[in-house]
């Protein structure tokens, strides 16, 4: 077992010339080069316990409030944000509410895009 973490850790190609290459180290590893490992549940709780699971840790997921979050800090976004407040309030106060909104809430729509796309 000593010989596999060292190996593994080392990438000592001496050790693996010492322990007989690929044929020591499927023997090391208690497998076979053409069948593979031995499929009993037994062996591959063994297997599980001294080497642990062959899996990835998952990732927690991002909400948009996150995505929304995180891009407050680009000042690009924060001075487009801003452009499209005042956008939104002129327009609306100058043309009226049904009118008035097209830029400044096509700006916003803009923000909101790039804050999606760039986050994926």
């Amino acid at each position: 077992m000593e010989k596999l973490k060292t190996l593994n850790r080392d990438h000592d190609s001496v050790l693996l010339q010492e322990i007989r290459g690929v044929k020591g180290l499927s023997d090391l590893l208690k497998s076979n080069l053409e069948m593979g490992i031995n499929p009993t549940e037994d062996e591959l709780l063994q297997r599980r316990d001294v080497f642990g699971a062959n899996t990835y840790p998952r990732k927690k997921r991002k909400n948009i409030l996150r995505f929304i979050f995180d891009a407050c800090k680009d000042l690009t976004l924060i001075i487009l944000m801003v452009a499209a407040a005042i956008s939104l309030t002129l327009g609306m106060a100058t043309e009226g509410v049904e009118e008035g909104w097209y830029e400044g809430g096509s700006i916003f729509l803009a923000v909101f895009l790039v804050i999606l796309v760039s986050n994926q």
